[in-house]
C-alpha cells in the first residue's frame, strides 16, 4: 500500500539514531517515541514491522506539510 524510504523514515521522525551507544551489544536505530504504537522492532536483525491494521496511521505520521513563507 505505502512505500517509504529509510531516509524517509528518519525525516519524518518515525525512526532516530541511538547517539551513545555500544555497537557489539545495541542496534543503532530505534523507533520513534511518535510512532511506537505503530511498528515493532526486531533488534536482533534490525527489522521493522508494521503492526496489523496500522499501516494508515504510520503513513499519517509520514505526511510532511510545506508551508511557504512570503
Amino acid at each position: 500500500m505505502y512505500k517509504y524510504s529509510f531516509d524517509e523514515l528518519i525525516v519524518c521522525g518515525i525512526l532516530r539514531y541511538l547517539e551513545h551507544r555500544d555497537p557489539e551489544k545495541m542496534a543503532n536505530i530505534v523507533v520513534g517515541d511518535k510512532a511506537r504504537h505503530c511498528l515493532i522492532c526486531r533488534s536482533r536483525w534490525q527489522v521493522f514491522l508494521v503492526r496489523p491494521g496500522m499501516a494508515d496511521d504510520l503513513a499519517a505520521l509520514c505526511r510532511v506539510n510545506e508551508h511557504f513563507i512570503p
